[in-house]
């Protein structure tokens, strides 16, 4: 099989076999893909930066923020979990664990039924 890879004036807007429109299309999605990715990044690491500080008020308004915007996050779930705990709120923390397991990740969960800190539906 032979290819011709040659481009005339009027088939320039192909840029690696694509179409450049589709091409721009990609690129544009890819960075806001990016964007969106280190956005919630930023929030859960200053999140998890507040809790390491003790100051958990402010971890856990940046825990919501996160939660708001991406709510299937399931670090963010045990991580507003742990904040609500050193808060003495437990019902909250119970919750916010709870869902965390039911995304995947059950360390919080598993913490607190075996500290029956929460009481386990089942």
């Amino acid at each position: 099989m032979v290819w011709n890879i040659s481009l005339s004036r009027k088939s320039g807007f192909f840029l690696g076999g694509l179409c450049w429109p589709i091409t721009l299309l990609a690129q544009s999605a890819f960075q806001e893909e990016a964007r969106s990715y280190n956005h919630e990044q930023s929030l859960l690491r200053q999140g998890q930066a507040y809790l390491r500080a003790h100051r958990y008020e402010v971890g856990l308004e940046k825990l919501n923020q996160l939660l708001l915007e991406f709510p299937e996050h399931a670090q963010g779930h045990y991580l507003r979990g742990n904040a609500y705990y050193y808060l003495k709120q437990r019902e909250p923390a119970c919750t916010d664990w709870r869902k965390a397991c039911d995304l995947g990740q059950c360390y919080g969960w598993t913490f607190a039924t075996f500290e029956r800190v929460c009481e386990d539906p089942s």
